[in-house]
């Protein structure tokens, strides 16, 4: 039995974009970090500050520099995704039944890679952290603040767990925020 073209062209519509922790996600860099940004301002009080401007670099790190009254910040962002499980999401796509339902064997693959990522998300987000710090090292004096937003729509990530097993304080960032939807901002450091 074949899928109905049109059917399935439909469902192509709405599933190209990726669904699996999809809540800061949209296919342009510039308008998630925007919103990212957008939502760890609303979010959290930079020391009473006032924001004046808020703009996209073109040549980062960092993604966005703010002006405040008090002080100019750059932020790098960044996002905690498994990425494995987007790319199982996005194969079902093309191995679906007549009834656009994704198979047992397909779905078991989903469950166990959400698994594996809740127990090694911590090790990623450190070799992250490196990652960014590394990128960042030669902008931090240009900066009166550099701050790393991590932001994340997974499940299993959790503030806690970070604090206890990540590698927080060896870096140059004056400041690491985790954000997570819809808008819950903890500090790292």
């Amino acid at each position: 039995m074949s899928i109905d073209c049109s059917k399935k062209t439909e469902f192509y519509k709405r599933f190209k974009s990726r669904k699996h922790a999809s809540f800061f996600h949209n296919d342009d860099t510039i308008i998630t970090e925007l919103y990212v940004v957008s939502t760890f301002l609303k979010n959290v009080e930079i020391n009473g500050e006032k924001t004046l401007s808020c703009n996209t670099i073109p040549n980062d790190p960092p993604d966005i520099r703010i002006e405040t009254n008090l002080r100019t910040i750059g932020i790098e962002i960044v996002e905690l995704v498994n990425q494995k499980a987007i790319e199982i999401e996005r194969e079902n796509f093309y191995n679906l039944n007549e009834d656009l339902k994704i198979s047992m064997d397909d779905s078991q693959k989903y469950e166990t890679e959400l698994y594996k990522f809740s127990i090694n998300y911590t090790k990623k987000l450190d070799d992250i952290i490196k990652s960014k710090n590394d990128k960042c090292k030669n902008i931090i004096n240009t900066f009166d603040s550099v701050i790393l937003l991590i932001h994340s729509d997974e499940e299993c990530v959790n503030y806690y767990k970070i604090k206890e097993e990540c590698n927080i304080k060896d870096n140059n960032f004056h400041e690491i925020y985790l954000l997570q939807s819809p808008g819950k901002v903890f500090r790292l450091k």
